[in-house]
C-alpha cells in the first residue's frame, strides 16, 4: 500500500481484539487495509480503526427530516452529503476518504463533483 506502517499501537491491538468479529476474516483484512491508509505516522492507532457499529469516539449518523415531502433518492442525498462533508473535514484527500467509506477514490471524487464539494 506504499505506507510507512510499521505495525499496531497496543491500544490499537486491544481494539481489535475487543471487537466481537461478526463477519469474516475479509471483514477483518478491510478493517486493516482502511486503518493502514489512514495513517499518517508509523503505527496504526485505535482511531485509525473503523470497526462496524459506532463507538464512543464516532459521532452518530445523520438524521433525516421528516417535516417534508421527499422521495427516498433525496433523502438519501440528504445524508450523503452530511458523510461526504464530515469525512472531507476529516480526511483532506479522496483516497483516504475512499479508504473510510469503503469506496475507491475515483467514486469519491464523482460524489464530490455531484455534491460540489471541493477538496482544496
Amino acid at each position: 500500500m506504499h505506507n510507512p506502517v510499521q505495525g499496531f499501537s497496543a491500544a490499537a491491538l486491544q481494539r481489535l481484539q475487543d471487537y466481537n468479529w461478526p463477519g469474516n476474516v475479509r471483514e477483518l483484512k478491510n478493517i486493516i487495509e482502511r486503518s493502514v491508509n489512514l495513517v499518517d505516522g508509523t503505527l496504526v492507532q485505535p482511531e485509525h480503526i473503523f470497526l462496524g457499529r459506532l463507538s464512543g469516539s464516532q459521532t452518530a449518523p445523520p438524521t433525516v427530516q421528516f417535516e417534508k415531502y421527499q422521495t427516498l433518492e433525496e433523502r438519501l442525498a440528504e445524508v450523503e452529503v452530511v458523510i461526504l462533508k464530515e469525512t472531507l473535514r476529516r480526511f483532506r484527500s479522496s483516497r483516504r476518504m475512499g479508504a473510510v467509506l469503503g469506496l475507491s477514490h475515483t467514486a469519491v471524487l464523482k460524489k464530490l463533483r455531484k455534491y460540489d464539494f471541493s477538496l482544496e
